[in-house]
């Protein structure tokens, strides 16, 4: 289902200049972009988590001792 977003007018003309070069659509290139930066985003916010729950679990076994 196609949804409306208002972007600044740089970043829609890097955009511009992405899908020119990549030879696709505009929204196929925005919706590519998007889905990369969100499963990075997301990959590094759940690594993140991880080490953070990793240094806890450290820092309270170092306390213990």
């Amino acid at each position: 289902m196609p949804t409306n977003i208002a972007i600044n007018s740089s970043l829609y003309k890097k955009l511009q200049k992405l899908a020119t070069a990549q030879k696709c659509d505009l929204s196929v290139c925005l919706e590519k972009a998007l889905d990369e930066y969100i499963e990075t985003y997301g990959n590094s916010a759940n690594k993140d988590s991880a080490e953070l729950n990793t240094l806890e679990r450290a820092f309270f076994l170092s306390v213990a001792e």
